[in-house]
Parts: structure tokens; C-alpha cells; sequence
């Protein structure tokens, strides 16, 4: 049976690496509504290996309130929204090097 796994090798290594520190203070992230300690940071993670932690730190969060994913119709829209942020800065960064180009 194949299985798949959510890091590729390198973002799974940085992972592994972490040390936790038990005199930091968590920070809230106000979109996404989890909390998330510096320590559970790896520096150097892949935007993709960032999506999946992001996504792990929402349900965590979900699970500490009781709640599923179905449950959160607002944890769709938050992410609907940094969706439509990332596209939007994406587009405006492509413009601004294919206009740089001419």
C-alpha cells in the first residue's frame, strides 16, 4: 500500500529538528483564528510544507473548541480569503516583472 505523506523530505527534517521552548508565548493568527509558537516554526520550510503546518495549527485549534471543519463555515471563508490574497499578490508581482520586461 502506497502511503502518502504530507512534508516532502526536507520540510519533514526541518520538523523533525525543532526544539521546543517552553518560555515562549504563543501568537495568534487573526485569519486563520489559531494560535502558533515560534518554536513550531521550522525556518527555511517550503511555502508548501507552510500550507500543510497551517492547516495542522487550524485543527488544532478547531479540536481545543470542539469544533470540526464542517462545523467552522468560516474557516472556509478565511481561507478563501488568503487564497484570494495570495492569487491577487501573485498577479500583481507577474505584472510588475512582465511590464519590467519590455
Amino acid at each position: 500500500m502506497l502511503q502518502k505523506t504530507l512534508f516532502i523530505p526536507r520540510d519533514l527534517k526541518l520538523i523533525e529538528e525543532l526544539v521546543l521552548d517552553p518560555t515562549l508565548e504563543p501568537r495568534f493568527n487573526a485569519i486563520s483564528a489559531y494560535l502558533v509558537w515560534d518554536d513550531e516554526l521550522p525556518s527555511g520550510i517550503t511555502p508548501d510544507g507552510l500550507d500543510v503546518l497551517s492547516s495542522l495549527w487550524t485543527a488544532r485549534s478547531l479540536f481545543h473548541r470542539g469544533l470540526t471543519f464542517s462545523d467552522h463555515p468560516g474557516f472556509v471563508l478565511s481561507c478563501m480569503f488568503v487564497v484570494f490574497i495570495q492569487f491577487n499578490i501573485a498577479l500583481a508581482i507577474w505584472v510588475s516583472c512582465a511590464a519590467n520586461l519590455r
